[in-house]
């Protein structure tokens, strides 16, 4: 038993001493394990987040795509009903119309508050977006009032500048800026609508007025 005595106080001893030589290295291996595994589940985090935004993108590009392509759809279909009447568009009415022209108009919202909530716009940015969504909305104008969008020729001011401004705002949808939360009440104002006589005359040569709202 004594010899066994001490030949644990020996090997306490060699065991300190070996701990006081090991221990940092393992303390610092264990710290670099660490932040090894946070860096590692950041990036992961981070990778996902971007995925996932980018998912997003996609599905607003699609849907601003979508009601753009149905703008244009309903324009079509509109002026040529004033001039066929129903009987040269079975089933069609003005209020068939009117309905795809508010839903074509409500996927654009949509698309907006997304927008607004998810991206970081700048002054120019703003202009442009509710420059076309105002001129975006002169087709259900049009509708309710019962007279034609007659943008009836490529050189027709607002129709070239909702066909200049259709692209930026494609581009604006898949930018990746943080949100400013007064985004949606910047786009959604209407210091860029035309004046109300726009669809009174349709005359070519008009411009864009500031609106006193």
């Amino acid at each position: 038993m004594g010899d066994w005595t001490v030949f644990t106080d020996e090997r306490v001893k060699l065991f300190l001493d070996s701990a006081a030589i090991e221990g940092p290295r393992i303390f610092t291996s264990l710290v670099l394990l660490g932040i090894g595994w946070l860096i590692g589940r950041r990036l992961s985090l981070l990778w996902s987040e971007k995925q996932k935004r980018r998912e997003q993108d996609l599905v607003a590009a699609r849907d601003f795509h979508i009601a753009y392509g149905e703008f244009f759809a309903t324009w079509k279909l509109w002026n040529y009903f004033l001039k066929q009447g129903s009987e040269g568009l079975p089933g069609s009415s003005k209020w068939t119309i009117l309905d795809r022209a508010c839903q074509a108009e409500a996927k654009l919202e949509a698309t907006f508050v997304r927008l607004a909530s998810e991206r970081f716009l700048t002054p120019a940015e703003f202009e442009k977006i509710r420059k076309f969504r105002q001129l975006f909305q002169l087709l259900r104008e049009s509708i309710r009032d019962n007279i034609g969008l007659d943008w009836n020729h490529p050189n027709h001011p607002q129709y070239a500048e909702f066909k200049r401004l259709a692209p930026s705002v494609a581009a604006i949808i898949g930018s990746h800026r943080l949100p400013d939360e007064r985004s949606l009440q910047k786009i959604t104002a209407s210091i860029f609508e035309p004046t109300p006589q726009r669809l009174e005359k349709h005359d070519p040569q008009r411009e864009f007025k500031a609106s006193a709202d």
